[in-house]
């Protein structure tokens, strides 16, 4: 067994996963989160609740929007009716 986490690769077989670009991780026998793991190669990135909007929009500006990273039926639909103002 595992003592520590690792990343798992998985096959691009599914459109959501290839999009997302996507690990797994096994987490084995520790206990900790990644985090506490892996102190010098995660970072926690806390986003102020005032510039939600902005960042939105930078994203969506960048081609990122929720068909690009999702790629279902559903995902298009909400991107389509968000670019098009219409409340569901």
């Amino acid at each position: 067994r595992w003592t520590h986490p690792i990343a798992i690769y998985p096959n691009r077989i599914n459109p959501r996963i290839y999009s997302q670009s996507g690990y797994f991780t096994i987490h084995g026998k520790a206990e900790e989160s990644l985090e506490e793991t892996f102190t010098n190669e995660l970072y926690r990135i806390q986003i102020p609740l005032t510039i939600i909007d902005q960042l939105r929009e930078l994203l969506q500006f960048s081609g990122f929007n929720k068909f690009s990273i999702y790629k279902d039926l559903d995902s298009l639909g909400k991107y389509l009716s968000q670019i098009h103002n219409v409340n569901t």
